[in-house]
């Protein structure tokens, strides 16, 4: 779901609905903190239930080793082929360093080059390397002292978005300095998923989805700024914060969602959630992602050659098909090879053992 969001939010970017669904479509953006509250609640979640005993260096070392296997071929390949294909903006080839090295993101120069959602990659991967050490450093804290380290992370990261928006430095709010709270949202829901587990699942998953559902109709009627960052029609910081923090509380709630339908049986969400078609696009969802602004753009070059017609439901049925065909193509030729090779999987470790998104 969230990567069709972020789809969507794409694609209305590039062919404009109507008017009045602008506002709307502009906060469908809202998939990338829940793709970052999705990571920390995975990924940290393995470490707290394996427990401080078994953070140590050969678990550090197998958890780095999956992740890059997971993330970096994958993504050098679409972006080469990209660039090939004229489908990357700039030119990649010209700073390899920069885009093949996960650093756009810190430039605004160069953040939405190449491919231009891979901004969020750099943030990603800054978060894998240093989850390791915040999971030694909180679950040894542990209590409710871990809570307010948590509280202190979320502080700390409020103050980089508006030392971000008042001192006039966009890239820093898209770093992890400016969104550590969003993996900080993940991690202590991951906390609490396995220390008090009742308490998730006593929420009802339909109704946290529909808050969540709820809060991105709120963003779009009250014009709250867009753009990730919320720097998106020079807004007040006060309004870039408040942007910030919605989203947050979508990611929260939409994860929330999530965890609980895993303890639960019956109902809606859960049914949703585990069906084969669900579970199906969740497992190409890294491609979805990597592959959905280059497949706009070369739909958008074929409406310009006459061979579709310019009607923005056509062209969305078409950017869904060839996003979904070419991303499966890339976990079956690509991804999945590397992820089950004996090599990236070892004998398997309790830490670190989830290879998603």
């Amino acid at each position: 779901m969230a990567a069709g969001a972020i789809v969507l939010h794409h694609f209305f970017l590039a062919n404009r609905p109507a008017k009045w669904l602008l506002p709307y479509t502009h906060h469908l953006e809202f998939g990338v903190p829940v793709f970052f509250v999705i990571s920390g609640f995975v990924l940290y979640r393995p470490w707290v239930d394996a427990g401080p005993g078994a953070i140590d260096g050969r678990a550090i070392l197998r958890y780095a080793r999956r992740r890059i296997a997971r993330i970096v071929p994958a993504f050098w390949v679409a972006l080469s082929l990209a660039a090939a294909a004229g489908l990357s903006e700039g030119r990649a080839g010209a700073d390899p360093l920069t885009y093949y090295g996960f650093l756009q993101v810190y430039s605004i120069h160069t953040a939405f080059n190449g491919l231009g959602v891979a901004w969020s990659l750099g943030t990603e991967l800054t978060f894998y390397a240093l989850l390791p050490l915040l999971a030694v450093g909180v679950i040894r804290i542990g209590g409710r002292r871990s809570a307010a380290v948590a509280g202190i992370l979320v502080v700390a990261t409020l103050a980089v978005r508006y030392v971000s928006f008042s001192q006039d430095m966009p890239a820093l709010a898209f770093t992890l300095a400016g969104t550590l709270d969003w993996f900080v949202i993940g991690m202590a829901l991951a906390s609490v998923a396995v220390r008090r587990p009742g308490v998730i699942a006593r929420v009802n998953p339909a109704w946290a989805c529909a808050a969540a559902v709820g809060l991105v109709v709120a963003m779009g009627a009250l014009r709250l700024p867009w753009g990730v960052i919320a720097y998106n029609a020079n807004p007040t910081a006060g309004g870039s914060i408040t942007a910030h923090l919605f989203y947050g509380a979508i990611g929260l709630m939409f994860v929330l969602a999530a965890a609980s339908a895993e303890l639960r049986r019956s109902g809606v969400v859960p049914y949703l959630l585990r069906n084969r078609a669900a579970t199906w696009l969740g497992t190409i969802s890294y491609g979805i992602y990597l592959w959905h602004i280059p497949m706009i753009g070369a739909v958008t070059r074929i409406v310009g050659r006459g061979w579709l017609p310019d009607n923005n439901a056509i062209q969305l049925v078409a950017v869904a098909a060839g996003t979904t065909l070419v991303a499966w193509l890339s976990w079956v030729l690509l991804e999945r090879p590397i992820v089950r090779s004996r090599l990236i999987r070892g004998r398997g470790s309790r830490v670190a053992t989830p290879v998603a998104g």
